[in-house]
């Protein structure tokens, strides 16, 4: 009796482990879901959208400023749609990031003017998640999936106004 236990939870056990869909090394399975996820891409338009909100603050256009929170929105909730990552740190490090943006998405997309006080609270928590981003950028770098472009806007993003 003991070993059809022993043999059914190695079963249920085994069964899992193939239900996660990547294989071979860590660095390998982080690799085949950032493929998989279409993660660089996900987060350059993270990104780039960080850098449009704080483009469209810079200018004053209170019109563009609501249209890009409602894309960062979106396109963080994409990214974050994507998680678990095979490494449970950056999965971690992805989600405070997007969290970040969405907290930011949310006070700029309601804001009257480009002046508003939750603009600066937005355009905050805009770097805050950069900065996270970058962390996970580099994390994502050293498994071999890097983006030069990603870096450029994840730095655009962050730097003082």
């Amino acid at each position: 009796m003991r070993l059809g236990a022993a043999l059914g939870a190695l079963l249920l056990l085994g069964a899992a482990l193939a239900g996660c869909g990547f294989s071979g090394s860590h660095a390998s399975q982080v690799r085949q879901w950032a493929r998989t996820n279409s993660y660089l891409s996900n987060a350059e338009q993270v990104a780039l959208d960080a850098f449009d909100l704080e483009r469209a603050v810079r200018v004053g256009s209170a019109l563009k400023m609501r249209t890009v929170c409602g894309g960062l929105s979106s396109d963080a909730g994409t990214l974050y749609s994507t998680l678990d990552a095979p490494d449970h740190t950056l999965t971690s490090e992805i989600a405070r990031s997007m969290e970040d943006f969405f907290k930011a998405a949310e006070k700029c997309a309601v804001a009257g003017s480009t002046r508003d006080a939750s603009v600066a609270w937005a355009l905050a928590s805009v770097k805050d998640g950069a900065a996270e981003l970058a962390v996970a950028d580099r994390k994502m770098a050293s498994y071999g999936v890097h983006s030069a472009e990603l870096d450029h806007l994840v730095q655009l993003a962050w730097r003082d106004g």
